[in-house]
């Protein structure tokens, strides 16, 4: 199947059976609408009904409005990109075959939807989710084509950042390896994947797999083409098992340096919930938390062009370059490097950073809970601290550069305040 067919197949031969059913919409996520009859009728063919529906629902429970819009804008998609492509008679059918072979075995949904191609009903509702997902995929390694990163990350958005003390490399919905080292290794080679003294065969995981590296942990990440990956505390990755023949594709929240092999045929993408950043054989940390409000990428050797999805500015980045993303605006200047990517190395080096800023980056490696009072949040605070001594000797450090003090609670948490003199 090639990438630039798209989506007219869609109305071409499925003809869906609607009949609005009682459901529970309260807990639905993005993937449960993509996957709900009366929700998907909604969106392809509104009516006065079915809006004023949607709208109350809406009203009702506001915490769902995210996961509402996203699958509604996500179908809003296909029904454009119906209007602009075509895919001829023969391929229709070959896909059809394959969406057929995939759903084999497969049992019925709890919702079955009925789908119809040349008069010819198949209970398929598994069938159906990968047919509105086809205009986000590519060839995979199994001939149909994988989902887009992007729309396996929003798809996934629920169980991405699971709240655990060790560090979790999720293969598939049913498999999951705990790592419980502080600095884990992870590498990928053609066949498998090894993790300290295990060794996972590639057959075993699903297309995209999932790094999630807690509060005061790390991890190194080599991939089968020979790109290194460190991975910063607080942060998630998700790739792909195999990367495909044209591009290789990552998509990160939170803090990773990169040494990335080169690779003409396949340029190597970083996505960030903002922006992407393609890459040229380079090595360059990007620190995008979705948590916080400034996203910046630091160039130390080759070049990268900076994307923001929202404006399509495009901004090309050249060694000791610091592109950094603010609430719409992406801006460069020139740097010193090695403070941004130190942390690989096990220290911190900051030059006029605020208080708040740098116990933030050290809540988040030591996995402590840490709260700076307002009152010196704003200070400017230079130095070099040794990650690799303990979390109570930093904070003796800071004490003796800063009038700060420092009481841990019953609760856990450690509230940093103003000295009393």
């Amino acid at each position: 199947m090639k990438s630039e067919y798209k989506t007219d197949f869609v109305l071409f031969f499925i003809c869906m059976t609607f009949e609005k059913l009682n459901i529970d919409y309260t807990r639905y996520s993005f993937k449960d609408f993509l996957q709900d009859d009366y929700f998907i009728r909604s969106v392809r063919y509104p009516e006065e009904e079915t809006v004023a529906f949607w709208q109350a629902y809406l009203k009702r429970q506001p915490a769902n409005e995210k996961a509402y819009r996203s699958a509604k804008s996500f179908l809003e998609t296909l029904v454009r990109e119906e209007e602009e492509s075509a895919i001829s008679t023969s391929e229709k059918q070959t896909l059809w075959k394959e969406i057929i072979s995939i759903n084999e075995g497969k049992k019925k949904a709890r919702r079955q939807k009925i789908l119809y191609f040349a008069g010819i009903g198949v209970a398929a509702s598994v069938a159906l989710l990968i047919i509105f997902m086809l205009p986000f995929l590519r060839e995979g390694r199994f001939g149909l084509q994988e989902e887009n990163i992007l729309s396996f990350v929003e798809a996934n958005k629920d169980t991405m950042q699971q709240e655990s003390t060790t560090t979790q490399l999720l293969l598939s919905n049913k498999k999951i390896v705990t790592l419980e080292e502080e600095e884990a290794i992870i590498t990928y080679d053609s066949s498998a994947i090894h993790t300290g003294e295990k060794q996972i065969s590639k057959e075993e995981v699903a297309s995209y797999n999932r790094l999630v590296v807690p509060k005061g942990k790390r991890s190194i990440l080599t991939f089968s083409d020979g790109t290194k990956i460190w991975v910063n505390a607080s942060t998630m990755l998700v790739y792909p098992a195999e990367f495909s023949s044209d591009k290789r594709e990552i998509y990160v929240d939170g803090e990773i340096f990169l040494e990335v092999q080169p690779d003409k045929k396949r340029p190597f993408i970083v996505k960030t919930k903002e922006v992407d950043v393609q890459v040229f054989g380079t090595s360059f940390n990007v620190s995008a938390y979705e948590s916080d409000p400034v996203m910046q990428v630091v160039l130390a050797s080759g070049a990268v062009r900076v994307t923001s999805r929202e404006t399509k500015a495009e901004h090309q980045l050249h060694p000791s370059e610091k592109y950094e993303y603010v609430q719409g605006l992406g801006t460069v200047k020139k740097v010193n490097v090695y403070p941004y990517i130190s942390w690989k190395d096990g220290l911190y080096i900051y030059d006029s950073e605020r208080l708040d800023a740098i116990f933030l980056r050290l809540s988040r490696y030591y996995g402590k809970d840490i709260v700076c009072d307002s009152s010196i949040a704003a200070l400017q605070c230079s130095g070099k601290l040794d990650l690799k001594d303990s979390f109570e000797t930093l904070l003796q450090d800071i004490a003796y550069a800063v009038p700060i003090s420092y009481i841990e609670d019953g609760d856990g948490k450690i509230r940093v305040v103003k000295e009393k003199i």
